[in-house]
């Protein structure tokens, strides 16, 4: 599988054929900054914290929301979170969802039982997709709509069991049909539908409260970019990797010709031969691409960018002509 990781690096320019690594439009490591703290209320009572890093291309940015693992939390994601949105001026959110170890979300004021009880269970987990990742959707929502950003534009990234609920959510935003406020269905406001891309570390299939095998078919058609990394030494991670990957239409055993180098697949593999570390662990790894060694980040930063900010999605407003 490592040509599918060579032509990757290749189209999106992390790599060229007289081996000089970039990272694209890079800017100088000094002009990454801190994010902005935030809580957002759900609906169900619980105050969820995220950390916003701002994009300077306002209603042209990309927003990509990062989804840590039920052992993580937002702060193993901060120093990421910054390069993409330094190198790639891109608009970042770390997020604390309910119950995250050493996360600074709280529940309702009061609250007992389930809420106080540290374990997570299956409606947890629907909750966090539901109510937690929903109060994140509206903010960014209120964000498009002042023009910092382009929902439209928008990735999830996904660390160990924050893989499952990235695949979910994704599909569940595919699946919101528009407003029905205008004759046709081109001119109807969107209320979902904007996930473009997921980033996949070390995916797994078996978070309660997910179901990514009856999703997929979902992502498939709606075109969903997706690049996953994960160590080779791990068996399930690859088996896992091999069949999301199949479930969006991809197939490890077709190689592009190289008259398409300039159009990459919206579909990646990123083994890791040199590690066996998981989830958001994997974020500075090297990577073997071709005769060169490069990190991790760079290749999930490129691939972003080739998904998200490339293609030509125009602003537009997103308040229902109903209101």
């Amino acid at each position: 599988m490592r040509w599918s990781v060579l032509w990757i690096a290749l189209a999106m320019g992390v790599v060229s054929a007289p081996c000089v690594f970039a990272q694209g439009a890079a800017k100088p490591a000094a002009a990454q900054k801190k994010g902005e703290a935030k809580t957002l209320q759900t609906k169900d009572g619980w105050s969820i914290a995220i950390t916003y890093f701002e994009s300077t291309r306002e209603k042209d940015a990309a927003v990509v929301v990062l989804i840590p693992g039920k052992n993580d939390n937002q702060a193993m994601w901060a120093a990421f979170a910054g390069e993409l949105n330094s190198v790639h001026d891109m608009a970042v959110i770390t997020v604390d969802l309910r119950k995250q170890p050493k996360g600074k979300s709280s529940p309702p004021t009061g609250a007992i039982g389930a809420a106080k009880n540290p374990m997570v269970s299956k409606l947890d987990v629907e909750a966090m997709l539901a109510f937690d990742l929903d109060v994140v959707k509206r903010f960014i929502f209120e964000e498009h709509q002042n023009k910092k950003l382009n929902m439209r534009r928008l990735a999830l990234i996904g660390g160990d069991t924050g893989t499952a609920l990235a695949v979910q959510y994704a599909a569940l935003d595919w699946a919101k049909l528009p407003y029905d406020d205008a004759p046709t269905l081109a001119n109807r406001t969107p209320k979902g539908q904007d996930v473009q891309a997921l980033v996949l570390l070390s995916p797994t299939d078996t978070f309660p409260g997910t179901n990514i095998s009856q999703v997929l078919p979902v992502l498939r058609a709606a075109g969903v970019a997706c690049m996953q990394v994960y160590s080779n030494k791990a068996k399930k991670d690859v088996e896992i990797a091999d069949k999301i990957n199949q479930g969006l239409g991809g197939n490890k055993a077709d190689k592009p010709k190289d008259g398409d180098k300039d159009k990459p697949s919206k579909l990646a593999l990123v083994p890791l031969d040199s590690t066996a570390a998981k989830g958001v662990d994997v974020l500075g790894k090297p990577v073997v691409v071709g005769n060169q060694t490069v990190p991790v980040n760079a290749l999930i930063g490129g691939f972003l960018a080739k998904q998200l900010k490339e293609p030509e999605i125009e602003w537009r407003d997103r308040k229902s002509k109903l209101d």
